[in-house]
């Protein structure tokens, strides 16, 4: 699970890196909502990685030993993905409405939530739910004063 959870970042991380690559003009988000549609939609549709994700968290549930050691990883991990979304906020000259850390939490809990459906449905609405929340965030944020 460590070693998928760091692809996951490094995916995450090269979605930062292409956005914050990407020159803005005059506010204008829309090449950072396609790029960031494009990485949601192509989300692993068949992953057995959510399913043990919450196998492991009802066992940390049970066991507080478990628990340190797996809430140390996913709090490493969400993090991270926080970390990248801060670098597209700060690029996109944007603060936005909830810290960053919250906002990777709230995607990587929706992602593994429409991923246990296991329908071909789940899978498309997953990328277009996620796709219409990193928008409305975007949309939402308010600009940092330089």
């Amino acid at each position: 699970m460590r070693d998928h959870l760091v692809g996951v970042v490094a995916k995450f991380e090269d979605l930062a890196a292409a956005i914050t690559n990407t020159a803005i003009e005059n506010g204008d988000v829309s090449l950072a909502l396609a790029q960031a549609g494009n990485y949601f939609k192509a989300l692993s549709p068949r992953s057995n990685w959510s399913t043990l994700a919450v196998e492991f968290q009802l066992h940390a549930n049970r066991s507080a030993a478990f628990a340190d050691d797996y809430g140390a990883m996913r709090a490493e991990f969400q993090q991270r993905i926080g970390a990248a979304l801060g670098r597209i906020f700060v690029h996109l000259g944007l603060r936005p409405p909830i810290p960053a850390e919250e906002f990777a939490m709230g995607l990587v809990s929706t992602s593994i939530g429409f991923a246990i459906q296991g329908d071909a449905l789940s899978f498309e609405a997953r990328g277009r739910y996620m796709s219409a929340v990193f928008r409305a965030l975007l949309l939402s944020s308010e600009p940092i004063e330089r």
